[in-house]
Formats: structure tokens, C-alpha cells, sequence
């Protein structure tokens, strides 16, 4: 049986998301779409420092609750330290807009998403879009002046990393023990 996924590399600035089709019985993925959500701080003067922040939050729930609809799984990683209050801000909105996930979701951890691309732990933001291009290739991937067949750029990085989030979400525990409940159900 193949279900549908969300998967995603959450982040204030810029958040990755995939939806894949996952074989419950081989756990082999397919790719569907890949999905970049960028928001940058305005400039412009506002009354209050605040409404930047709601709204770009507000853009980035907008997309990932559309994305989730209709899936049965979903894996993230979850954003966790900060090194200033910046920084802790724009964490704890990502996590708010996790949150609201409307099924519960499978976290992954920043190592174990490496670590399934078999790369290594060192394995650079190029050599990881290079995997998951090669593994997944798709017409939604970003490219140089939005040509089919211009070089893809480097935000990409956010969408592979998305990928990578799917292939190690499969492996971990916490989701083994979902599937065979669904494997019962269904």
C-alpha cells in the first residue's frame, strides 16, 4: 500500500518541504512535489515590531498546513538551541507551526538525516543536494532562472535536506511502531 507523506526542513527563513508517496511494504519512496517557503524581514515601518514576525509566520503555517493535508505521516526535524533571542524567537514560531500538525509527527534528528543520505555526518550542503537530485530526480527542483534545464541553485539544500528528513524518518522507531499499526488496520 503507498501513502502520502509530508516531510520537511523547517526553518523561519526558509522551509523545505516534500511530499513523498511511501510503500508501507518496501518503504521505498517517490517523490511528488518539493515545496520552498522563504520569508525575509521588511524594511518597512510598522507601529508595532511584532506584525513582521505574524506575518511571515502566518505565510509559513499557511503552506505547511496545505501541504499536510490529506497525509498520513509526516517527518520533521524540530528546530531546538539558539544563540541568541533572535534566533530562540523564530525557533519557537517554527515549532508553534509544527504544532499544529494535524496528524502527530515522526522528529528526526539533524545527525540522523545525514546519516541517511550515506554521506557521512560531514557531508556538505552540495553533496547532499547532488544525492537527492540523483535519487529523486523531478521536474519541482529549483533551477538557475527557473529554465527546466538551467543548474539547480542553492536553496535547494533546504529541499534535499527535506528528502533526507523522509529517508531517515522511515528508519526510526517511534515510526516503525506506527506502520504496523496501520499494516493492522488496513
Amino acid at each position: 500500500m503507498k501513502i502520502p507523506i509530508l516531510t520537511n526542513d523547517p526553518s523561519f527563513t526558509s522551509w523545505g518541504m516534500a511530499r513523498m508517496l511511501l510503500d508501507t511494504d518496501t518503504l521505498e519512496l517517490e517523490l511528488q512535489e518539493l515545496v520552498l517557503v522563504k520569508t525575509k524581514k521588511t524594511t518597512e515601518k510598522r507601529a508595532r515590531v511584532s506584525s513582521d514576525k505574524l506575518e511571515r509566520a502566518e505565510t509559513l503555517s499557511r503552506a505547511f498546513l496545505k501541504m499536510a493535508q490529506g497525509v498520513s505521516a509526516i517527518f520533521s526535524e524540530v528546530p531546538s538551541g539558539a544563540q541568541d533571542a533572535n534566533s530562540a524567537n523564530a525557533f519557537g514560531i517554527v515549532v508553534g507551526i509544527l504544532a499544529a500538525a494535524p496528524i502527530p509527527i515522526t522528529q528526526v534528528m539533524p545527525l540522523e538525516t545525514k546519516e541517511a543520505t550515506g554521506l557521512g555526518k560531514n557531508a556538505t550542503k552540495a553533496e547532499i543536494i547532488a544525492w537527492a537530485f540523483e535519487k529523486y530526480p523531478h521536474p519541482t527542483w529549483l533551477r538557475a532562472r527557473g529554465k527546466a534545464d538551467g543548474p539547480l541553485v542553492a536553496d535547494n539544500e533546504h529541499l534535499a535536506d527535506a528528502i533526507a528528513v523522509a529517508e531517515a524518518g522511515v528508519l526510526t522507531d517511534e515510526f516503525r511502531r506506527s506502520l504496523s499499526l496501520m499494516r493492522r488496520a488496513a
